[in-house]
């Protein structure tokens, strides 16, 4: 049986990252309710699942960011992927294009 970590990286493997171009229209198609939009720009970011996944179960922060150690063991690898899962479908549902990113900063 496949962990969920397999599962991810195998999604990972299959669906790279898109180019920006690419990914901004499927945001567009995504918010305005297109799910086959959301669900592709959810399997090409399971590489960032995973590192943020990998980052949060293995206590990786600060400046060594990049090495992972595995001694740290803040939540389960499986907890740390739902976490990441959820934050994405969140973040692509619902992401308004339109947005003018300078009127969020002030």
């Amino acid at each position: 049986m496949k962990t969920l970590e397999d599962q991810y990286t195998e999604m990972a493997e299959k669906y790279q990252s898109l180019e920006p171009l690419e990914e901004k229209h499927l945001s567009r198609l995504a918010s305005q309710g297109d799910e086959k939009s959301v669900e592709l720009l959810f399997k090409h970011n399971a590489g960032r699942i995973l590192f943020f996944a990998r980052r949060t179960a293995h206590g990786t922060t600060g400046p060594q960011s990049y090495y992972f150690d595995y001694s740290k063991n803040i939540i389960s690898m499986d907890e740390a992927i739902c976490v990441a899962a959820e934050s994405l479908a969140k973040a692509i549902r619902t992401f308004k294009p339109n947005t003018d990113a300078k009127k969020l900063s002030n």
